[in-house]
């Protein structure tokens, strides 16, 4: 839903680095001001550790933002928000957790866990020693997945 704060639980990241690579699936309203990043935590308390402003995103394709440099440790989990768009979504998954409005830069919030859900967004990244380490993190699988969702080393 637009206007949340969405945090995928399924394969948090397997290294520590930066995120160099998003992919998302917006369903059928494009988003006006995509935030994607990382956010540390357990339970229903989140907070993120860094994010990146993408900015309008079209609907109904996969779309691709590389050259970006998100901090992300092992563990975090990959999360977004948008006001007016969706990810596309799907019925499996480990689940979501989402609170009201934008909480990139405000701390730690209360989040409530939808189970069974997954949305369509990824990251890559990089480990300091400059190795592409980080394989994919989030959701709905596109093609290519070793481990079907989440966060793998090369």
């Amino acid at each position: 839903p637009a206007d949340r704060t969405i945090i995928l639980v399924e394969n948090p990241a397997n290294a520590t680095g930066y995120l160099d690579v998003f992919q998302v699936w917006v369903e059928t309203t494009a988003m006006a001001n995509l935030l994607i990043g990382t956010f540390s935590g357990s339970g229903t308390s989140y907070n993120d550790r860094d994010y990146e402003t993408i900015g309008a995103v079209a609907a109904g394709s996969l779309q691709t933002f590389s050259g970006k440099n998100c901090d992300v440790e092992t563990g975090d989990f990959l999360g977004y928000y948008d006001l007016t768009g969706t990810m596309s979504r799907d019925t499996s998954g480990s689940g979501l957790y989402a609170v009201s409005g934008n909480k990139f830069g405000t701390g730690s919030a209360t989040y409530s866990l939808t189970a069974s859900r997954t949305i369509s967004a990824y990251a890559t990244g990089i480990e300091p020693s400059g190795h592409p380490a980080i394989k994919r993190m989030g959701g709905v699988p596109f093609a290519r997945s070793v481990n079907a969702k989440g966060v793998n080393v090369w």
